[in-house]
């Protein structure tokens, strides 16, 4: 996914795990968006 996204860095390498919020699955080291619960 790095070179599709703007926010990609060193750490994308690594596949981050899976998390997930109101119903919405993600596996990013940097997602937006995202309240803390």
């Amino acid at each position: 996914l790095g070179p599709r996204c703007p926010y990609a860095r060193r750490e994308c390498i690594e596949t981050p795990r899976l998390t997930g919020a109101r119903n919405h699955l993600y596996a990013c080291h940097f997602p937006l968006n995202m309240e803390k619960e």
